[in-house]
């Protein structure tokens, strides 16, 4: 018997609450994921933020390949985008 026919047996009650276990457990999932990204030593982190003081509510950011730009993201408001940059030697 599958888990989710067993957890579909117990009351609804309990149901609810694995079912808070569960996407508690897939965040905290992610935020493993994240972690490990995160901690790699071999990289430079920044980080690009909407703070509302460009001239547009959103900004479109772009890649430009030769012959081919590529719109790659919109920031609004409050939004932010973290860059990982792979470390080239200490800079001087």
């Amino acid at each position: 018997m599958s888990l989710d026919r067993r957890v579909s047996k117990l009351p609804r009650w309990a149901q609810q609450l694995i079912g808070g276990l569960q996407l508690e457990i897939n965040h905290l999932q992610g935020l493993k994921k994240a972690h490990a990204l995160l901690a790699e030593a071999d990289r430079h982190w920044f980080v690009i933020r909407n703070d509302n003081n460009w001239p547009t509510e959103h900004v479109r950011l772009w890649v430009l390949h030769p012959n081919d730009p590529q719109s790659i993201c919109d920031l609004g408001p409050g939004d932010l985008l973290l860059v990982a940059r792979a470390r080239r030697g200490d800079p001087k």
